[in-house]
Formats: C-alpha cells, sequence, structure tokens
C-alpha cells in the first residue's frame, strides 16, 4: 500500500496501540511495506517476526474478545440461549458463554463454515441466517458486523434479530462509529472534510495494511451514535445502556466505538 502521508495524529495513536497491545515499536517507514506480515519480514529475524505475529494473533483472539465483552458482564442475568450474529472466529462468543454458565444451547450465525467455539461446553449448531434458527433466544450479541452491511440490509438484520429474541431478550450491540463531533474531541476543533479523511485513512489502513482485507473504506456503511438509537427504537427496542468511545486505546486502530445493549420490551 506504501502510505507515506499519514497523519501525525494518526501515526501517533498507531505508535501508542501497537506497543501497548503488541510491544512492537512502529515507525512511519513501515507502512512503506504492502502489509504488516511483510514489513515484518523485511525488517526484522524471524524469531522476532513470529513473536509479533504471535502477539497480534492473541491481542486479537484473547485481550480484544475481553475488552469487547466487559460491558455485556455488568448484566446480572442467567440467559440459557445465546446466538451471536457474525460469529467470526468464535472468541468472543466462547468468553460470553464461559461468563454466563446458564448457557446451554449457542448458535452462531456466519456466512462461511466455523468451527466450534473454543472451549465451550454447551450444545452448538451454526447457520448461514437467522432464518435457519426456529427458537426464541434469550441473549443476541452482534459484535462489529453491521457496519460491513449496506444501510438498508442492517436494518433488515435487525429486525430479524429482534424477532429471534424472547420478550425481555438482549441485544448486546457493538459497532464501529464515525461521530464528527465526539471525535473533535481526540483530534481538537479542526475542520470537519479533514477529521472524516482521517477517519477514511485509518479505515483503509487498518483493514488492508494490519488486517489484509481488502484496500476499501466503507464509509457510506457506517452510522452515528444517534442513528443506531434511532434505528433500534424504531424497531421497538428498550435501551438499557449506551456507551461511546473515540480513538481508545484498547483497539490498535482505534475506530470511534459504541455499545448498546437493547432490550425486546415485553408485552
Amino acid at each position: 500500500m506504501n502510505i507515506q502521508n499519514i497523519p501525525d495524529i494518526l501515526l501517533d495513536f498507531y505508535k501508542l496501540t501497537y506497543f501497548k497491545h503488541l510491544h512492537f515499536s512502529l515507525k512511519k517507514e513501515h507502512f512503506y511495506y504492502d502489509d504488516f506480515e511483510s514489513c515484518l519480514k523485511n525488517n526484522f529475524r524471524q524469531s522476532e517476526t513470529n513473536l509479533y505475529l504471535s502477539q497480534k494473533n492473541t491481542y486479537i483472539n484473547e485481550v480484544r474478545s475481553r475488552v469487547i465483552t466487559k460491558d455485556l458482564f455488568q448484566l446480572n442475568i442467567r440467559p440459557k440461549i445465546y446466538l451471536d450474529f457474525g460469529y467470526g472466529n468464535g472468541k468472543s462468543s466462547a468468553h460470553i458463554c464461559n461468563h454466563y454458565e446458564s448457557i446451554n444451547k449457542f448458535y452462531g450465525i456466519e456466512n462461511k463454515s466455523q468451527v466450534l467455539p473454543i472451549n465451550v461446553e454447551v450444545t452448538s449448531s451454526f447457520h448461514s441466517s437467522l432464518c435457519s434458527v426456529s427458537e426464541k433466544v434469550d441473549i443476541i450479541s452482534c459484535i462489529h458486523t453491521l457496519h460491513h452491511l449496506p444501510i438498508a440490509e442492517q436494518e433488515k438484520n435487525l429486525v430479524e434479530i429482534y424477532n429471534s429474541l424472547k420478550f425481555d431478550g438482549i441485544l448486546y450491540l457493538v459497532e464501529d462509529t464515525w461521530k464528527v463531533e465526539r471525535v473533535k474531541e481526540d483530534f481538537g476543533n479542526t475542520d470537519e472534510s479533514y477529521i472524516r479523511s482521517i477517519l477514511e485513512l485509518n479505515d483503509i489502513i487498518s483493514n488492508n495494511w494490519f488486517y489484509s482485507k481488502a484496500l476499501i473504506c466503507q464509509k457510506d456503511y457506517y452510522r452515528d451514535f444517534d442513528n443506531w438509537l434511532k434505528l433500534l427504537l424504531k424497531i421497538g427496542f428498550e435501551i438499557n445502556y449506551k456507551n461511546y468511545t473515540g480513538f481508545n486505546s484498547e483497539r490498535l486502530h482505534g475506530v470511534p466505538n459504541i455499545t448498546i445493549i437493547a432490550k425486546k420490551a415485553s408485552r
């Protein structure tokens, strides 16, 4: 990708978080390589490269899953049936199953073949869509999934999630969001177009350089915090908890993050 014109404020954030989570001392010239693994292979001995890749894997799979689920674990609930919409690598699902020992059945929704959650002794099955799950569930997590879908698809899937929950069932939504007014607190009161350009560049770098995903910014798929709240209320959810962070240091690429805990209202 050879990105050479990273804004200093973004580069400073990367330096902080890469060192904090990977113990990797990031330099601007590292971005001259097409991806993180190429950077490692061209700048470090094989043993060091293996170490950094191991730290990357550990952060994404273990540390990050604990950070993501911490707000949910404030709830004093005893769910029996749990569904994860956007199963991914299963680490967050396993972490939730291990925390709530009352869970005895798990559904993973993902559009590709997956393995069972790790170290979870519950009945588990995997499906490509919510329509394949016939019973109502107690809790549904949707973690960094919906911003990969077009706006219209987001609402459609949230309606299906609502219909899949039991009354008083819980939706745990964690999403990337761009709320320019809030991000100004991180960047200073600067021009809005500049802030958006930073967010777009950050999206491209994180997806392509670090995660080896497509070189694309899905800026039209993001909603701001208020838009998510209005959409959930429109569908019929009650909002029980909400939290917003800007470029928080628990994330390697710092996309502003929201957490919403919503309940399917009782009739």
